[in-house]
């Protein structure tokens, strides 16, 4: 159960950080050249560059 908790209140902090670093409060700015962060996140995670199968 403390597994649980520890893992929700890292979620929280790099929530928090990430939106502080976005800048989310402006709208018209929000997620702006995060196109490279996300496929880092991605190809990082395990998912496939090309239409293979992930062995």
């Amino acid at each position: 159960m403390l597994t649980y908790v520890w893992c929700g209140a890292c979620a929280a902090l790099g929530g928090i950080l990430l939106a502080g670093r976005a800048g989310s409060a402006d709208p018209a700015n929000s997620g702006l050249n995060y196109e490279l962060d996300a496929i880092a996140a991605a190809t990082v995670g395990g998912h496939p560059i090309r239409e293979e199968s992930a062995a």
